[in-house]
Order: structure tokens, then C-alpha cells, then sequence
């Protein structure tokens, strides 16, 4: 891993903890409980996945493709090639 690489990991993994759980209400937290046990402990997401990789992965491409033009993806194309260029290594 080179430095850039690895203090750009440190840098997201500081910001994403550190706001993180400023998200993380009660209501959310009983939410994912609830997630977690219907979709892990009574098998509704290996069911899910199962029939997605079974369709063709249809539902997985749109989600990739919507990831990849979010606010979020946009934001990292325009803040990595001036953090690449500030620690390129000479």
C-alpha cells in the first residue's frame, strides 16, 4: 500500500467513524435490529441474493450505476486528483 493509499483509508475511515454516530438515532438503531433479524437469522437475504445472482444481477448493476453517479461519487472524483497531486511522491 503506498502513502497515499493508506492516508486516504485513514482519512475516510476518521471521517465516516467520526460522523457516523452523529446518524445513529434509537429509531434507527431498533430498525437495523430488526433488518438484521429478518434478513440474517430467518434467511430472507441469502433468499434475496440468491434469486438476484439467479436473475442476471440486474437489480446489483443499478444499484452500482446509482452509487456511481451519486452526490458522493461525484464529490470523490473532484476531491481525489487534488489530494493525489498534493502527496504525489516526487
Amino acid at each position: 500500500m503506498s502513502l497515499l493509499q493508506g492516508q486516504t483509508i485513514a482519512i475516510l475511515g476518521y471521517g465516516n467513524q467520526g460522523r457516523v454516530q452523529k446518524l445513529l438515532t434509537n429509531d434507527l438503531r431498533q430498525k437495523m435490529r430488526e433488518l438484521f433479524i429478518k434478513d440474517v437469522y430467518e434467511g430472507a437475504f441469502v433468499k434475496e441474493w440468491s434469486n438476484e445472482q439467479a436473475g442476471g444481477s440486474q437489480i446489483l448493476a443499478e444499484l452500482k450505476a446509482k452509487a456511481m453517479t451519486g452526490p458522493m461519487s461525484q464529490a470523490e472524483d473532484n476531491i481525489i486528483p487534488p489530494v493525489q497531486k498534493a502527496f504525489a511522491l516526487d
